[in-house]
């Protein structure tokens, strides 16, 4: 697991993935109150959108950022558990 050291936090990685992808990954994580970083978004400018840039998380939200990702988002942008 990648650690990083970011404003007094520990970060984790949650997710790998292109940059478009990984800008709404921190999107739905910061609506759920669960603050991410990307890493190397600049690299992504340089070097295509295809380069793979780095979701990371407070080590002490990881948890809660796995369930929330899994959790399937309803067409409205809402949770679809929540419309069951």
């Amino acid at each position: 697991v990648d650690r990083r050291r970011h404003g007094g936090v520990s970060l984790v990685e949650l997710k790998r993935c292109a940059m478009p992808l990984a800008e709404i990954v921190r999107g739905r994580l910061a609506a759920g109150g669960i603050p991410a970083f990307c890493f190397d978004e600049g690299a992504s400018a340089v070097f295509g959108e295809g380069l793979q840039v780095r979701v990371m998380v407070d080590e002490d939200d990881l948890a809660d950022a796995r369930a929330l990702l899994a959790t399937p988002v309803a067409a409205d942008g809402g949770d679809a558990a929540d419309e069951a």
